[in-house]
């Protein structure tokens, strides 16, 4: 049977990682040993599980990343809405002051 460390070996040959994300790979690497090693998984489990999201290397995060990043099906953010909205008012006219004389 394979450790945790081994299988997080194979899974990040399969990986296209960047020089940038070395440090996430040397901790998620270190989060690997320590779950190996009998640490408490509760501890160790949320964090490694973060690092791999982080690498791309989770079933959710792959889904997340080969959508362009899009998180919602490209729905746009309620603050996106928002924004849009007063754009749009912007480039109206001018209101007219009806009482003004």
């Amino acid at each position: 049977m394979q450790s945790l460390s081994e299988w997080f070996e194979v899974a990040l040959a399969a990986t296209t990682v960047e020089d940038r994300d070395r440090a996430t790979v040397e901790l998620a690497r270190s989060y690997c040993l320590a779950i190996d090693a009998e640490a408490p998984l509760d501890k160790f489990g949320p964090l490694l599980l973060k690092a791999l999201e982080a690498l791309a290397m989770t079933p959710r995060s792959r889904l997340t990343t080969d959508k362009g990043g899009a998180t919602n099906d490209d729905q746009p953010s309620p603050l996106d809405e928002l924004r849009a909205r007063r754009r749009t008012r912007a480039h109206r006219a001018a209101a007219v002051d009806a009482t003004a004389s």
